[in-house]
């Protein structure tokens, strides 16, 4: 059975974090933690599905309120033909663009997550972040990736100019289930991946904090009661800069 093919295939992928990413997610949060001080925020920017990663962890129940997901024009999967978003995510300059229309600076995180680590946008964002003197965590798969040749002219994947890389461990075109008397793959794994990683990640950031005496923002369901008021208590805590990018009253952790 397909379905069954599926789910022994993710099995294989959450041993694959827990024997070999844990470790970097335990090691990376302190260095994390320290790069931002009081100041400093920590960004999560993908392109096309790899963007379902950024808004996992945005205004999420059970979330840092202070977690920003970096969204862009073209690049979400609301773009209409969505084809165009395989394109635009190749033209190079357009994640420069994105990096400083956000004004990243020297205490910042960027998480940028890209599947095959190969186009234009997602290794421009974390070359003008770098710029900018922010951290740059690269959410990629290494299989994937080196499999493959960059489509940037510095012929750089994004593992290359990452300063901390997780390695999701996902297959080279990322489906992973052979479809009988077809020739071809589904069941694709790089969002189950990618989503238990930045979890991860930001589960370790909050226990650093907490172990620092700091008071980490976290946010609970709008679906229970009193929930709504308590994340509004929350971002009031934080100031209107949380507000920068939509955290509004009339949106709801969930």
């Amino acid at each position: 059975m397909l379905a069954q093919q599926y789910l022994l295939e993710v099995e294989k992928l959450m041993r694959h974090i827990r024997e070999t990413q844990l470790s970097a997610v335990l090691q990376v949060a302190p260095k994390i933690v320290e790069h931002m001080g009081d100041t400093g925020t920590l960004f999560v920017f993908g392109a096309s599905h790899s963007s379902m990663i950024a808004q996992e962890v945005y205004y999420r129940a059970g979330g840092l309120a202070t977690v920003k997901a970096l969204f862009a024009p073209g690049l979400m999967l609301d773009q209409q033909p969505v084809t165009m978003t395989s394109e635009l995510e190749r033209l190079e300059g357009l994640g420069r663009i994105v990096v400083r229309s956000h004004g990243l600076g020297a205490r910042d995180v960027l998480v940028v997550v890209s599947t095959s680590g190969r186009n234009a946008v997602p290794i421009d964002a974390a070359l003008e972040a770098k710029e900018r003197g922010a951290m740059v965590v690269a959410l990629t798969s290494l299989p994937y990736s080196r499999s493959v040749p960059s489509r940037h002219s510095s012929s750089k994947r994004l593992f290359e100019v990452a300063d901390v890389v997780l390695d999701t461990g996902t297959p080279a075109g990322d489906a992973a289930v052979d479809v009988p008397g077809t020739g071809k793959k589904m069941g694709p794994l790089s969002t189950v991946a990618g989503v238990l990683l930045i979890n991860l990640l930001i589960l370790q950031v909050v226990e650093e904090l907490v172990a620092r005496g700091r008071d980490p923002a976290i946010l609970v369901s709008g679906n229970l009661d009193g929930g709504h008021e308590a994340n509004l208590a929350t971002y009031r805590r934080l100031g209107s800069s949380a507000f920068s990018q939509g955290d509004g009253p009339g949106r709801e952790a969930r």
